[in-house]
């Protein structure tokens, strides 16, 4: 079954992130645990549709659907969403944090 989530528009979008950890149906009431979408800093491409997928996929639900007996047919309620934006000139990373659908962090790490 392939994941989807559901935008403001309810328009249903295949979730093509990243890196997704889950619990693999062992905890069903916190399965979906963190979403990762990165980006070189030098890639302008699709920065805001990562962002808003973050955003839905860490959403508390849609439309109150979410029942633990069985899989929701939107994906959300991961415990965290992470925007990495790596900037290999300066040496640095860009991190967003999104919780329960929103943007809630921001931080710059040197390396």
């Amino acid at each position: 079954m392939m994941k989807t989530i559901i935008n403001n528009e309810l328009k249903i979008i295949r979730i093509e992130c990243d890196l997704i950890v889950h619990s693999r149906g062992h905890n069903k009431q916190q399965d979906n645990l963190i979403a990762i979408e990165m980006k070189k800093s030098t890639n302008s491409k699709k920065r805001k549709e990562d962002r808003e997928r973050l955003e839905y996929m860490t959403k508390n639900s849609y439309y109150n659907e979410i029942n633990f007996e069985e899989l929701p047919r939107h994906i959300c309620m991961y415990a965290i969403g992470i925007f990495y934006d790596i900037n290999i000139k300066e040496q640095r990373v860009n991190l967003e944090y999104y919780e329960d659908g929103k943007l809630c962090k921001e931080e710059v790490l040197k390396y």
